[in-house]
């Protein structure tokens, strides 16, 4: 499941570790987590196909979502998860964005992500 390895790769980067600790969380985060923490969810899922009709690939949108109290180190922590998906997921699109409502900002990250469906 893309899911889980998402959430491997994240929490076993040591330098991501180091920042975050384990604060990477599904869908939604907890009530009032401690700074920085980054949340993901799956946008969108497709079969893939070649010449040949489907094939072995399953591929899945990814918003990754780093919050933290200050830009720079919303910045700093979103490049450490690009170091850490390296390889494993391809970049498309990072967005800022500051929440008045919590005062945090936020990278919004989009991964695309392939993996074999065996």
């Amino acid at each position: 499941m893309i899911q889980t390895n998402l959430y491997t790769a994240l929490a076993a980067d040591s330098l991501l570790s180091a920042k975050i600790e384990d604060r990477v969380y599904a869908v939604v985060a907890p009530q009032k987590p401690i700074c920085p923490y980054i949340v993901y969810l799956r946008v969108s899922k497709k079969d893939t196909a070649d010449i040949n009709g489907v094939s072995s690939l399953d591929a899945g949108r990814f918003q990754i979502d780093v919050w933290a109290k200050t830009y720079k180190e919303s910045v700093e922590t979103a490049k450490l998860v690009e170091t850490a998906l390296s390889g494993k997921a391809e970049l498309i699109n990072q967005m800022d964005d500051y929440d008045g409502e919590v005062k945090l900002y936020r990278q919004i990250c989009e991964y695309l992500i392939f993996e074999d469906k065996i």
